[in-house]
């Protein structure tokens, strides 16, 4: 249970504390409910502004399941959230509840059903992602900011054929390093991983992120058939495989960019073992570039060679700044 201030009544401890499960498991409406008996003149001013944040927290959450076009009190707890954090300039005030909200605020924008607006959410999420960066609590720190990652790549209730990145969402490069080197379990390193895999392939970007894709693909697959991106990291690196392939570093500082058809061969053909047909939306594409990759001995190796900057035509990472665009 969060507990922002020491002494507080025992039975808004024991309020509280159910509010808080009920958010846990979804049940916003009820724990809005709850919170509604709080009264504000028995708490410090601490615990006054957590109820005040998750009063709003919980309206939105649970408007925001209904299908209800009436957008008034969405709006109400949009702008009741905004104000908790519009004066709060100097980082020494930026508390656990600064943090929620800005969060809260990020979701607002980025979750609710049909209303995925990345333009808007980026500055919450990265203000949130800063601030659990140098939070003390470690481990508390650790699960928030890989949530946040995962969220922030795949917003709850999209569709099956939702692909990372298909709405602008491209999580600075930064931010996905720092959540490969904090995640401990082989399944967020993984996921990590194929994010990584991901952005670079699809922004681009110097030689060396280029050379970084095929490890960064290898790492997400490394733990087999147990994640809902396997299918799509086996298709996508197949393809980066089979039209981009390795970028190798030559001897005059300069780099080349082989094709690899023989590995691209291997991966459609890990794909198309590995899942039925109509078990992922990769199946039949993957059969047509089996039939359409080169096949030795008339498997050809085509190369580029530029000079040692930028490959041509790409463009380098965004900073964070940009991504709020």
């Amino acid at each position: 249970t969060l507990k922002l201030s020491a002494a507080l009544p025992a039975e808004h401890e024991n309020r509280k504390a159910e509010a808080e499960k009920l958010f846990a498991d979804g049940s916003f409406a009820k724990a809005n409910e709850l919170y509604r008996q709080v009264n504000l003149t028995n708490l410090p001013p601490a615990e006054q502004r957590w109820v005040q944040f998750r009063l709003s927290d919980t309206q939105w959450r649970s408007e925001a399941s209904t299908q209800r076009a009436d957008t008034t009190k969405l709006d109400q707890a949009r702008q009741q959230l905004e104000i908790l954090v519009r004066d709060i300039a100097r980082a020494e005030d930026r508390d656990r509840v600064w943090v929620e909200v800005q969060e809260s605020l990020g979701d607002y924008h980025w979750t609710r059903r049909n209303q995925q607006n990345w333009g808007e959410a980026w500055p919450h999420y990265q203000s949130a992602l800063d601030w659990w960066a140098s939070a003390r609590d470690l481990e508390l720190a650790r699960a928030r900011y890989l949530a946040l990652v995962w969220r922030m790549a795949k917003p709850p209730g999209v569709q099956r054929d939702y692909s990372f990145g298909q709405w602008g969402n491209y999580v600075p490069l930064d931010v996905l390093d720092n959540a490969l080197k904090i995640a401990k379990s082989d399944n967020d390193q993984a996921h990590a991983h194929y994010l990584i895999a991901m952005t670079v392939r699809n922004q681009g970007g110097d030689w060396e992120g280029r050379a970084r894709v095929p490890e960064e693909f290898e790492g997400a697959l490394k733990i087999g058939k147990t994640t809902d991106w396997y299918g799509d990291a086996l298709y996508q690196y197949a393809e980066w495989m089979a039209g981009q392939g390795r970028a190798v570093p030559l001897a005059d500082g300069n780099w080349r960019q082989e094709p690899d058809y023989v590995k691209a061969l291997e991966l459609f053909r890990r794909l198309v073992s590995g899942f039925n047909k109509g078990e992922t939306r990769y199946w039949e594409p993957a059969q047509q570039q089996i039939r359409k990759i080169p096949r030795p001995p008339s498997l050809r190796r085509f190369t580029a060679s530029v000079g040692s900057g930028s490959v041509a035509g790409s463009k380098p990472f965004p900073s964070s700044s940009t991504m709020m665009s």
